[in-house]
């Protein structure tokens, strides 16, 4: 069957059928007016798969939806913006089950098919009085999406969705993030939705992929929170034959979620805290995977490339340093490197290990770009990965310092 992916204008997490969704404003934190409680709810029972933060540290909800996605079930999502429900100990573990309990109350629903979420300011309590009132008071629709997206924002300046089509089916997502992002599932919240059928065990083998070309891909400060969460649910309302390996939609599934989790983590990148410019690193020639990632992701979050792209200076040797420090494979002798335009056309900075001769200033309007993209060969294989970054501003330090006050 077809492969092709259609782009849903304006898309989100009620694109696909069957799935209704909302906020509202709660104030989770007093120094704000902004929806902060939000509400996702399908009509029918999913199959579901998650991934969560690698920190040590982990959130109180983090733990709660891990428990409720053993079982590869869930139905619905409630989350809060301001407070993180971390280290919070046992109080905080019973409101995180308490939200659970609540959402499915209202819903009509078992806890256990509720996934609990919260991002904001580690270490303080969830106001759980304005929380059972702001769950009760959330209005359900399906153009509820929107809503939904800007409930679970922070520091974020815009929300950030998508979706696409593929066959009969429609799989759309929105997730937040602006700051505390690093790979090793970056500092966000996310969730997916499809009308398609999926079976338990391939949605998350595919999620697991997904991610690692996505967000794991990702750097704005090199931060992992306690918080992070990737969660897909797939309801069937579509109809058909349960996607699985082996079945003739089973490409085109993981092609759409692949997609749609890769232009959310790029948003994410695009709204960096602080950030002026994107910064993308495709890695080429690659020994193997890994190291492909592993050069690509370092060029990304290093302070020295970073600032350089932010000062618009040409000083392409911090990448060549990056990748040389990233612990991938790589002979010197071998490695090229390239800037490369919005159009495409490159501009040879190394080859073979040797400076290539260039007009005076020829590299600094790539610099100057909006995005400014690097392409590096390390000459040894076949294998190739591309990461995305922020560069670093005194806007990001002001607004990091100022978060709590």
């Amino acid at each position: 069957m077809s492969e092709t992916i259609e782009v849903v204008a304006e898309g989100g997490v009620t694109s696909a059928r069957g799935f209704v969704a909302g906020a509202v404003r709660a104030r989770m934190r007093e120094d704000w007016d902004k929806l902060d409680v939000a509400l996702l709810y399908s009509e029918t029972p999913c199959t579901a798969a998650g991934v969560y933060t690698q920190c040590n540290v982990v959130a109180a909800p983090v733990v709660i939806t891990r428990k409720h996605l053993a079982d590869g079930k869930a139905r619905a999502v409630i989350a809060n913006s301001g407070c993180a429900n971390a280290a919070t100990g046992e109080r905080g573990t019973r409101d995180a089950v308490e939200m659970a309990q609540l959402a499915a109350a209202r819903l009509g629903l078992d806890p256990h098919e509720v996934v609990v979420a919260s991002t904001g300011v580690i270490g303080i309590f969830l106001p759980m009085e304005r929380m059972r009132h702001a769950i009760e008071a959330v209005e359900l629709s399906a153009g509820g999406g929107l809503a939904f997206a800007q409930g679970i924002m922070t520091t974020d300046t815009r929300p950030k969705q998508s979706a696409v089509r593929f066959g009969e089916y429609t799989l759309g997502g929105a997730c937040k993030g602006a700051g505390m992002i690093h790979p090793n599932m970056a500092t966000m919240l996310a969730y997916v939705t499809t009308d398609a059928p999926v079976a338990a065990p391939f949605l998350s083998r595919t999620l697991k992929d997904a991610v690692a070309v996505s967000f794991n891909m990702i750097d704005v400060d090199s931060d992992t929170s306690t918080n992070d969460m990737l969660v897909v649910l797939a309801n069937g309302v579509a109809g058909g034959e349960e996607i699985a390996e082996g079945h003739p939609m089973a490409s085109a599934f993981a092609s759409a979620l692949t997609h749609v989790c890769t232009e959310l983590a790029k948003a994410i990148v695009a709204d960096a805290e602080g950030g002026s410019k994107v910064i993308e690193a495709t890695v080429v020639g690659a020994a193997s995977a890994e190291d492909a990632r592993l050069a690509a992701r370092e060029v990304v979050r290093s302070l020295a490339v970073k600032t350089a792209v932010y000062g618009h200076d040409p000083n392409w040797g911090r990448v060549l340093a990056a990748v040389g420090n990233s612990g991938c494979r790589m002979e010197e002798a071998k490695t090229g490197l390239w800037l490369v335009d919005r159009d495409g056309h490159e501009l040879c900075l190394l080859e073979n290990g040797s400076p290539q001769p260039l007009a005076a200033g020829a590299a600094k309007p790539h610099f100057e770009a909006l995005e400014v993209r690097f392409r590096v060969d390390l000459g040894l294989g076949k294998e190739e990965a591309t990461a995305w970054g922020s560069d670093l501003t005194e806007e990001y330090v002001r607004l990091n310092s100022l978060y709590t006050t």
